[in-house]
């Protein structure tokens, strides 16, 4: 199950607000013409190597929360503990789990990504990817 969606790039350094929550994220460039199907946040697969993938979360978006405008893909690779900075990864959109919002707090910010992870790790449970 899958929608589809692939986008493979090479993970670069941000500004290290996801590990500053505790949800350290791999900030995917992709080039400028790549557009989702909708920005917002997606259960994924997040393939490392050709049979060697995670499940994950992705925000796809600008981050609002911070005033930002450029469009980010930023991943949060679940059970991963490792350096990917350079490492080129794809990602696999699987289900479109909601429109990326504002937040008024860091604390509203930090409760609706775990909500977001607690959705995307149920619905992963039961779900295999296609392998390669």
């Amino acid at each position: 199950m899958s929608l589809g969606f692939k986008v493979r790039g090479r993970v670069q350094e941000g500004a290290k607000r996801g590990r500053k929550l505790g949800f350290p994220t791999a900030n995917i460039a992709v080039a400028s013409d790549i557009n989702p199907l909708e920005k917002g946040v997606y259960a994924c697969w997040i393939w490392l190597d050709i049979d060697k993938y995670y499940k994950g979360v992705v925000n796809i978006g600008v981050r609002p929360t911070f005033g930002e405008e450029k469009l980010v893909y930023e991943a949060h690779v679940f059970d991963f503990d490792g350096n990917l900075y350079g490492k080129e990864i794809e990602l696999e959109l699987v289900k479109y789990l909601r429109h990326e919002l504002s937040f008024c707090t860091i604390e509203a910010l930090k409760d609706q990504i775990n909500t977001d992870i607690l959705t995307a790790k149920t619905l992963l449970a039961d779900i295999k990817p296609n392998l390669k």
